[in-house]
């Protein structure tokens, strides 16, 4: 069976990007440009529908006092708004300075996802979506592990962990020993992990196990 075009389309810009992004960011007209047709690639993948009509929804259903998106684009900016009107608190977070345009209005940290817990304090959060981060810069186990162990450190008690990376591109987080510290979960009705035809992402949630 042939590729089909959503994935091909992105394979092929992921290819141009790792190939030409260094060169196509020196010039701002030029990356405001590529970023807007990443932006609108990425927003149509089934994965990212998926964030959009299940994922969000069932975490707004759960009503949590505070949930942080970690991993902040162009097409992430209306995440937060299923949680308008709602108790609860969408925080985001980012390593790139420039991304925050695209965050929460008045709840977004520029840190690294591997200091977590030097941003946040303990047990700050009910949940914590750490998405299409790991490959883009946090790219070995050791570093997997170490943001395990942070982002489990600002956890609440039962806290609530959903991780998407791509398997061509990240090591399986269930190969890090900080895994240890969560216990697999299905949550609210969707499955503990889910698999995408058109793209190589997979999301898998979990829990603390405090």
């Amino acid at each position: 069976m042939g590729e089909n075009w959503p994935r091909k389309l992105h394979r092929v810009a992921d290819r141009v990007d790792r190939r030409f992004g260094r060169a196509i960011r020196r010039v701002a007209a030029l990356e405001s440009l590529w970023v807007g047709l990443l932006d609108g690639i990425v927003a149509q993948q089934s994965d990212r529908r998926d964030m959009r009509r299940e994922i969000l929804p069932a975490l707004a259903r759960l009503r949590p006092a505070r949930i942080l998106f970690v991993g902040v684009r162009g097409y992430t900016r209306g995440y937060g708004d299923a949680f308008v009107g709602l108790p609860t608190e969408f925080w985001t977070c980012d390593i790139d300075p420039a991304a925050a345009v695209h965050g929460a209005p008045d709840r977004h940290v520029t840190e690294d996802v591997r200091r977590l817990d030097c941003a946040f304090p303990a047990g700050f959060f009910a949940v914590a979506i750490i998405n299409g981060v790991f490959g883009w810069g946090v790219d070995t186990v050791a570093d997997i592990d170490r943001v395990l162990v942070a982002t489990e450190r600002i956890l609440g008690p039962g806290g609530i962990l959903l991780i998407g990376w791509n398997t061509d591109r990240a090591p399986d987080p269930d190969s890090s020993p900080a895994i240890r510290l969560f216990e697999p979960v299905a949550f609210s009705g969707l499955p503990h992990r889910k698999r995408f035809v058109d793209v190589t992402h997979v999301y898998a949630w979990y829990r603390t196990l405090r």
